[in-house]
């Protein structure tokens, strides 16, 4: 199976909603967690910037994939952000 064909809406429906939660547990550990456990976030939430990239990349070779763009696009924003605001403390 090729990246590419997992892009279909279904596999990616499904991975917005990992994604989304992902994003919330990161969210809630910026803010209640204690600072070991903000750096444990910030350490995967940098790991879902560098899968996000490679969503985008093979997304973008994709001609008929704009939903996938977005969906990993905007990941990639939102773990940017959560991973920066995590490791910072």
């Amino acid at each position: 199976m090729s990246l590419s064909e997992s892009l279909t809406p279904s596999l990616l429906g499904r991975e917005t909603v990992q994604l989304a939660v992902l994003a919330v547990l990161s969210g809630i550990a910026l803010w209640i967690a204690p600072r070991w456990l903000t750096v444990v976030a910030g350490v995967v939430d940098a790991l879902l910037v560098v899968a996000c990239a490679i969503g985008v990349s093979v997304a973008a070779r994709q001609p008929r994939r704009p939903q996938a763009l977005a969906v990993y696009g905007s990941a990639l924003v939102v773990f940017a952000l959560l991973a920066a605001a995590n490791l910072r403390g």
